[in-house]
């Protein structure tokens, strides 16, 4: 799976809300979701729970937005995912992952 993120105007958070925010809107407008469409949401929605975005911003400045800031997002083999922007791909796996307390 390749998805644009247009970085552009805001960083890579707002724009990983805003995809999906939009897509779920079409799928409910429509009534059927396509298997794409669900990958997709499931995937945008499972990052937009459990990603750092402050500290990938922090560590990744490209990511934080400003024109002709352009990145894909990536996801292989069902379960690798990243993102390409300048030429440098960043994992979204390990220190991006929020720490949750439990119990």
């Amino acid at each position: 799976m390749r998805l644009k993120l247009n970085l552009d105007n805001h960083c890579v958070e707002t724009e990983i809300r805003r995809i999906y925010n939009a897509r779920v809107r079409k799928c409910l407008g429509h009534g059927r979701v396509s298997a794409e469409d669900e990958e997709l949401i499931e995937l945008l929605k499972i990052m937009l729970e459990t990603m750092d975005f402050s500290s990938l911003r922090s560590a990744w400045k490209e990511l934080a937005g400003g024109s002709g800031r352009d990145a894909i997002l990536f996801k292989e083999n069902g379960i690798q995912v990243w993102i390409e922007i300048n030429n440098k791909r960043i994992s979204m796996d390990g220190p991006w992952e929020r720490i949750t307390k439990t119990g």
